[in-house]
């Protein structure tokens, strides 16, 4: 049981990190030519979520875990990270498209590994992510 914990607490920072993301605007952030942030930012929350696709794996028992607040909750704040990489694809830099494709990705594995496991909607990655967001939101009205 204690091993899930670090799988948890990996899941919540996500969801904070991409809470105090979102309300940045994505072009702001993305399309400006001379920022060094963006790749490196991308890069790092694609490597985020393939974490959390391991963990979804590897302890599959913590999708049942509900976090309260909403920016703690990767359902409710994943779509941050579909945003930025939507956004990211049509940057000026090659660099930034680069690193969106590479987060486009991993929203889309992660996305079809939640579906394969808990959710079974047979759907896309923007369905799937919203039948993810319904089922963690009822359950914390449950």
């Amino acid at each position: 049981m204690l091993q899930i914990y670090p799988a948890l607490v990996r899941r919540r920072a996500l969801a904070v990190r991409l809470a105090v993301l979102r309300p940045v605007a994505p072009e702001d952030l993305l399309h400006d030519p001379g920022s060094s942030l963006a790749a490196p930012l991308l890069a790092d929350l694609g490597a985020e979520l393939v974490q959390l696709r391991v963990d979804a794996t590897q302890y599959a028992g913590t999708y049942y875990f509900r976090d309260g607040d909403e920016e703690v909750a990767l359902p409710a704040m994943i779509r941050v990270a579909t945003s930025l990489a939507e956004t990211g694809r049509s940057a000026p830099r090659p660099d930034v498209r680069v690193a969106a494709a590479l987060l486009a990705g991993a929203v889309d594995d992660s996305a079809r590994v939640l579906d394969d496991q808990f959710l079974h909607t047979g759907g896309g990655t923007a369905e799937i992510l919203e039948a993810y967001a319904r089922a963690h939101q009822r359950a914390a009205h449950d």
